[in-house]
């Protein structure tokens, strides 16, 4: 993904894993748990993209639904960030963060 910064296009890039339909980014993972550097980076490359929603998939989990989360950008002015957590499988853990309290 290029960055463009005043109408300038940087040397730099960002590498998304997957863009699909212009809609959703998909972030993959392999990794013995997720952190929130991870979330950071999904978020990035959504508010650089302009696109909205955003899925970070971690390949490392004996279930699949354990190893998602949903990162939702600008939804009412925050960063809504959906985590279905190993603990409690059969319930969303939802957390609203605004973009400060990424980092």
């Amino acid at each position: 993904m290029p960055v463009i910064y005043k109408g300038k296009k940087l040397d730099c890039s960002y590498r998304l894993d997957i863009a699909v339909e212009d809609k959703i980014i998909l972030e993959l993972k392999a990794v013995e748990q997720l952190q929130k550097i991870h979330e950071a980076q999904l978020l990035t490359y959504l508010k650089l993209s302009g696109l909205k929603l955003g899925l970070l998939l971690n390949f490392n989990v004996p279930v699949m639904r354990d190893g998602m989360v949903r990162i939702v950008n600008n939804l009412d002015e925050k960063t809504c960030i959906h985590r279905r957590g190993a603990k409690n499988a059969k319930t969303n853990n939802i957390i609203s963060a605004n973009s400060a309290s990424l980092r």
